[in-house]
């Protein structure tokens, strides 16, 4: 896929989360990291209970990410989006999409890209 300029790349799994600007063009993406503010826990507590404390946790973790791109959406500061996780945690993230988030979401990758080179993330997006 294309990814328009100025687009944003979350990248997500159940502990980490990474948010990317592409400030390249569509055909040649360049993502550069975004500083985001560290996600609060307390959607932790929200999510769905289970008897697997890291499970729960995780959850928790992918409902924080959604809330805090579902507040970005909200106030302006993304426009587009592609959202890039594991499968698990995709699904999660998805129950606490935002009627706006869905409406500006441009992709989603199923896969775990947290700890790969930048360069990966770009091919994948590309290959998508």
């Amino acid at each position: 896929m294309d990814l328009p300029k100025s687009a944003h790349v979350a990248v997500v799994d159940g502990t980490q989360f990474l948010l990317f600007r592409n400030s390249g063009e569509p055909q040649t993406p360049q993502l550069d990291i975004v500083d985001t503010a560290a996600i609060g826990d307390s959607a932790a507590h929200n999510a769905g209970a289970g008897d697997n404390f890291k499970q729960h946790e995780e959850a928790g973790h992918a409902a924080s990410v959604a809330a805090m791109l579902n507040h970005m959406v909200l106030t302006h500061k993304i426009s587009e989006l592609v959202v890039i996780a594991d499968p698990r945690t995709l699904g999660e993230m998805r129950q606490h999409y935002h009627g706006q988030l869905t409406a500006i979401l441009i992709g989603e990758l199923s896969k775990t890209l947290t700890g790969h080179p930048v360069a990966d993330i770009q091919k994948a997006v590309l290959a998508a």
